[in-house]
């Protein structure tokens, strides 16, 4: 037996074109990059970001379990924006479960419970899942790109600086880009094991020169600091 529930996405839950804004901080790095090689670099790029992070988080409305039903699916309505990456976390009643020993996923949004529930329980499994953006879509929350826009940028100039016979082309800046990427990526990972903490806690980059620019090290509320 099974049951089913349905993602509910608040309306606005993407409301800013992370592709277009995000130009606007890699085109003065590499201006002779544009069109539709940029838009897919940088929609590569925030995706990749979003699956190695699973930082951009939501909570299933409740799922309330029946006597002797074991299978629970969820109805994907997240409209064209939003893809589920993976489920994160499931609990029954308040207890984590545990994936193999509590419950199996037979895919990206179905859960089977290994153990049959003994009665009637509302709301009881809640389920958290990361997403990320579609693949041919450009709309993300504007509060997460306030959060990650500068290491999407260092992401995206150090995967353009990896393309070879380009006039843009430098195996150091994309190395150095490339760290400065990952280190965005530990910071959103130390982001959602700190729930309640502030995204825009100070992050230590290390010392760079980029294009030029003596790079500090030192970010605060998704800003780089430049000299």
């Amino acid at each position: 037996m099974s049951s089913e529930t349905a993602i509910t996405i608040p309306q606005n839950f993407c409301d800013i074109n992370f592709v277009d804004n995000l130009k606007k901080y890699v085109v003065p790095e590499l201006p002779e990059v544009s069109g539709p090689l940029l838009d897919r670099v940088i929609r590569d790029k925030v995706i990749h970001f979003c699956n190695e992070t699973e930082f951009w988080v939501f909570q299933l409305q409740p799922i309330s379990v029946s006597t002797s039903v074991v299978d629970y699916f969820m109805l994907t309505e997240l409209g064209d924006d939003v893809q589920v990456n993976k489920i994160t976390s499931v609990e029954l009643e308040g207890t984590r479960l545990e994936p193999g020993r509590d419950y199996i996923l037979n895919n990206k949004t179905t859960i089977r419970l290994t153990a049959e529930p003994t009665a009637d329980v509302v709301s009881a499994l809640k389920i958290r899942v990361s997403l990320r953006p579609a693949r041919d879509k450009n709309m993300i929350d504007e509060r997460i790109f306030d959060d990650y826009y500068d290491a999407w940028r260092y992401g995206v100039i150090s995967d353009l600086c990896k393309m070879k016979n380009q006039t843009w082309s430098s195996a150091s800046q994309a190395e150095d880009y490339n760290r400065l990427y990952w280190d965005g990526i530990t910071r959103a990972k130390a982001d959602l094991n700190n729930l309640g903490v502030s995204a825009n806690a100070q992050v230590n980059l290390g010392n760079f020169t980029l294009n030029n620019r003596s790079y500090d090290g030192r970010t605060k509320g998704g800003q780089s600091s430049f000299s």
